[in-house]
């Protein structure tokens, strides 16, 4: 079988939520409530938490992000972060969220 890659998306923060897709799709980028967000892909990683995103492809994937109050009910993917992350076959990616760099780019 082909091999896919894994991308981890890491929730650094003790405090905040972390809110993340990958390659969100239109649909994603429409919700404005949380609970749309998930149901249309989004995750929800509480803090100190990860989630991996598995059978991803090779290749440059974007992945948005936001970290919220715990308490967030609304959504708003303007307010997202947009990171380009390099997945490569047969590997997992880490992502720490937040992002150590300030030029929002991800690089392993």
């Amino acid at each position: 079988s082909k091999a896919n890659a894994t991308v981890r998306v890491n929730n650094k923060s003790t405090s905040l939520v972390a809110l993340v897709a990958l390659n969100p799709s239109d649909s994603l980028k429409a919700s404005t409530s949380l609970s749309q967000f998930t149901s249309r892909g989004g995750k929800v990683i509480n803090p100190g938490g990860r989630f991996d995103f598995k059978n991803v492809k090779a290749g440059n994937q974007q992945l948005v992000y936001a970290l919220v109050e715990s308490d967030a009910e609304s959504v708003n993917i303007n307010d997202f972060s947009p990171l380009t992350v390099k997945a490569t076959s047969g590997k997992r990616t880490d992502v720490n969220l937040p992002p150590s760099s300030s030029n929002g780019s991800s690089s392993n």
